[in-house]
Formats: structure tokens, C-alpha cells, sequence
């Protein structure tokens, strides 16, 4: 339990970045590096966003140099 609420300054900032992208959406480590939030704090407030139904995977992944492409994340509606 991350102790986060929708009301919580980070999970607020998350959601309204999410919105400003659409349907291009964002992966943790752009929320990360565009809000100066840890990975840990982008990641519980966009879990909170996505067990809500507030945002969810698009099903698509972003292609960087090393490692897995992370997911792409979404506000819903």
C-alpha cells in the first residue's frame, strides 16, 4: 500500500501529465523524468491511476536502446 490518495500531489501531478499526452500516453521513466519524481513515487501513483480504472496499459511499448521497452501508459476516456 503506497498510502497515495487521488488527491495526492504526486498521483495529481502523474494524471494531469498523463492527460497533456492523450493518446500518446507516457512510460514510468518519461512521468519520471518530465515531473522529477522518483520511479518508486511515478510508479505507486500511476498503479493507484490504473487499479481505479483511471488509466490503463495502450497496449503498446516504446522502443529505447537497452533492456525490455517498457509499457505506455494512458489516461482512460
Amino acid at each position: 500500500m503506497s498510502g497515495f490518495t487521488r488527491q495526492s500531489p504526486a498521483v495529481v501531478r502523474v494524471e494531469s501529465y498523463l492527460r497533456s499526452m492523450g493518446e500518446l500516453g507516457a512510460t514510468d521513466a518519461e512521468l519520471e523524468d518530465a515531473l522529477g519524481l522518483s520511479r518508486a513515487t511515478v510508479c505507486a501513483a500511476r498503479k493507484l491511476l490504473v487499479d481505479e480504472g483511471a488509466a490503463e496499459w495502450s497496449g503498446e511499448k516504446r522502443e529505447i536502446p537497452l533492456g525490455q521497452p517498457p509499457k505506455v501508459w494512458r489516461l482512460v476516456g
